[in-house]
């Protein structure tokens, strides 16, 4: 696998991280909004966690650029 393919698959997995962490995002404003408490608190402390990686993540590649 060359750089550039190995660049692609990390964005594509980032991206689905992404995506996977909005739509449970989502899941728990929709089960808030109806009162209903399914999702488990180690469940919304992932979503939590999620966000703060994600955060210093982006402030880090902003400060010093992306992993090469």
């Amino acid at each position: 696998m060359d750089k550039a393919a190995l660049e692609e698959a990390v964005r594509l997995a980032a991206d689905t991280e992404r995506m996977a962490a909005a739509d449970y995002r989502r899941e728990i404003a929709e089960l808030d909004a109806t009162g209903v408490d399914q999702l488990t608190p180690k469940g919304r402390v992932w979503v939590v966690a999620y966000d703060d990686l994600k955060a210093a993540q982006d402030a880090y590649e902003y400060d010093v650029g992306p992993n090469e």
